[in-house]
């Protein structure tokens, strides 16, 4: 999990005896322990009957009003929804209790109406779980059979090799165009670069910001004087610091060396890219679409079957501008789509969700 701030180790003289769904009873009153997962895989709440009333400490299983303190903590894996689902029946089993009070870590103590305040999260959160559905529900996949090479990767069209985030596009003329580099994939690259003998990396593009597809740039530009063609979202993001949370971002700086439209066209040799904004998974997304070897083929770079990942931007879900995404997507009409791991199915992304359902202070 990668957002869950937890101690590499257990503090010493205290004993880790406490389980979730079990109990204790200390100075003549029985703790109960209720897993209510989600914020993190292991979080409980403590249940105690004090003066005549049920009481619980619920950590950050619950803010106020319906609403938890980071919805992003629920991103347990990037690519499925497991971690609302865990937080739903968390607060599910609370409120078969029949609490008179709700003490958060992040928020008011809730007296009035527990059981209604509880309802009211665990509808919002199966709405938060759903919205990482298809980005162009009922559109089929299309998935290109390729063909294995000796240095591991597969060659997908004549003139295109998958990685396995990244893709290496080679022109006619025996340049090589880098589709989201990632530091794990560059030896795999080396390889294949010495299978085809002839071919001289010129440049790269980028999906997103997050690490995996792009801090292998660094080493092009070091190793092959490649030259990085950035997205302005997304060099905003791997250029400076930037505001919010911030998830799965490259520890190594990523500099462009050339800046893309915002949305229009982009010539790299005899290929003629549609750049656009990508906004679903992350607001620092960008898609590019060419003809390779008579094929529409599009880059989107998300992972198969990539789940929502839950970031702001501006105070706003980077999910709400899925449509912008989809009607791209509908405009394009690729013969196939390429992304991490490569599959034919497309970024689960969501369609229908209001932006500030389970986020605190809005």
């Amino acid at each position: 999990m990668p957002l869950c701030a937890t101690i590499p180790r257990g503090i010493k003289a205290i004993l880790y005896d406490i389980s979730g769904n079990s109990e204790k009873v200390l100075y003549g009153h029985c703790f109960r322990f209720v897993l209510t997962p989600g914020h993190g895989p292991n979080a409980i709440s403590i249940i105690v009957e004090y003066n005549g009333k049920q009481i619980a400490f619920c950590g950050d299983a619950i803010h106020a009003r319906g609403k938890i303190w980071e919805p992003y903590q629920l991103e347990w894996d990037h690519w499925t929804g497991k971690g609302a689902l865990a937080a739903w029946e968390g607060i599910m089993r609370l409120e078969g209790i029949g609490l008179d009070m709700i003490c958060p870590s992040h928020g008011p103590i809730i007296t009035e109406k527990p059981r209604k305040v509880l309802l009211t999260l665990a509808r919002r959160l199966l709405d938060f779980y759903r919205a990482k559905g298809s980005i162009c529900a009922g559109e089929k996949d299309r998935f290109l059979i390729g063909r294995p090479t000796r240095s591991g990767a597969i060659k997908i069209l004549p003139h295109l090799y998958l990685l396995r985030n990244g893709y290496l596009l080679v022109s006619d003329s025996g340049k090589g165009l880098v589709v989201d580099p990632t530091l794990g994939e560059m030896e795999k690259l080396e390889a294949l670069l010495k299978e085809l003998k002839c071919v001289k990396l010129d440049a790269a593009v980028v999906s997103h910001y997050h690490a995996d597809h792009c801090d292998g740039i660094p080493y092009l530009q070091r190793k092959h004087g490649v030259k990085a063609w950035l997205h302005p979202r997304i060099a905003e993001k791997t250029s400076s610091a930037g505001n919010g949370p911030v998830i799965y971002r490259s520890k190594i700086p990523v500099h462009p060396d050339h800046i893309l439209p915002e949305r229009g066209k982009w010539r790299w040799q005899e290929y003629e890219f549609s750049v656009a904004p990508w906004p679903g998974q992350t607001w620092w997304h960008a898609v590019y679409q060419a003809k390779i070897d008579g094929k529409k083929v599009l880059f989107w770079g998300g992972h198969i079957p990539a789940g929502l990942t839950l970031e702001w931007h501006r105070g706003i879900l980077c999910a709400q501008q899925k449509p912008v995404s989809r009607r791209f997507y509908r405009k394009c009409a690729p013969d196939a789509e390429v992304a991490a791991a490569y599959s034919g199915q497309r970024s689960r992304l969501c369609l229908l969700f209001h932006p500030f359902a389970v986020q605190a202070n809005h």
